[in-house]
């Protein structure tokens, strides 16, 4: 096993920390924010240079329980059809709560819906589920699968590139599986709380360009219609806190994305 952190241009002491408590680890260090997409990115041409069977992403702001990574390898051994093999995450403080265990789509929604997000661990989830995404916080992909499909789509810098990678993997045939016996905790949005702004227009925009370029439920009306309901919601929720700010970075977000699929169509 070998271990590669990226380093996004970071502003503290963490390069220096892990040169001198982690001598044997990989570090790439990058002049500016390159985005998380990228920079993942980079850590997997790197894994993939070294001959890698398996790519794990982690997030920054995971804690790798143990026997989590001997359980996915496990799994993925005794399922050769699973691209992507993810642990079970849970609420770093509340670790009996789950994060996510992965989403599913089905023919009659016009988004994927969460399994178990926020719902108390039991039983039920320590078998093997079969999922169509799974959190990019914490996911298992086969190098083979990477160099079949590609990595993450760097035009969406943060956000909803996992799902775009997770929804190529089952376009082309590859299964999704969460293992409930391998656990994860995340801390979640550590980063992100600090520029606000900056997150809800990426958020914004992304989602646009992810529910159009790939379909869900019924008709993609539905999805339109679903997102422009949403929309309202957030623009007033926002309203009432009186947060300008935030509806004008919505607002941008909603624009940019828009113009992307527009673009993306005049050049089909």
């Amino acid at each position: 096993m070998q271990v590669v952190v990226v380093d996004n241009a970071s502003t503290d002491d963490s390069v220096r920390a892990i040169q001198s408590l982690y001598p044997h680890v990989h570090l790439i260090q990058n002049q500016v924010n390159e985005g998380y997409a990228r920079a993942v990115n980079q850590g997997i041409t790197w894994a993939l240079s070294r001959s890698a069977d398996f790519v794990l992403l982690l997030n920054n702001d995971t804690w790798v329980e143990p026997g989590m990574l001997r359980e996915l390898i496990h799994v993925s051994m005794d399922n050769p059809q699973a691209g992507v093999i993810a642990p079970k995450v849970l609420h770093y403080v509340q670790p009996q709560r789950i994060y996510s265990v992965g989403d599913r789509k089905y023919p009659w929604s016009p988004i994927p819906l969460h399994v178990a997000h926020n719902r108390l661990d039991n039983f039920k989830y320590e078998g093997i589920l079969q999922v169509d995404y799974v959190s990019g916080c914490g996911m298992m992909i086969r190098a083979d699968v990477i160099r079949d499909v590609g990595a993450l789509d760097e035009s969406f810098f943060m956000y909803y590139e996992d799902a775009d990678l997770c929804r190529r993997i089952r376009d082309a045939g590859y299964m999704i599986l969460t293992v409930g016996k391998a656990h994860l905790r995340h801390k979640a949005a550590t980063s992100a709380r600090r520029i606000p702004v900056k997150i809800k227009r990426i958020k914004a925009r992304n989602r646009v360009v992810f529910y159009c370029r790939h379909r869900h439920g019924p008709h993609p009306y539905l999805t339109v219609v679903y997102l422009f309901l949403t929309a309202l919601l957030t623009l007033s929720r926002d309203a009432l806190r009186g947060d300008w700010n935030l509806i004008t970075a919505y607002l941008k977000g909603l624009s940019e994305g828009i113009d992307i699929i527009r673009h993306t169509q005049r050049t089909k």
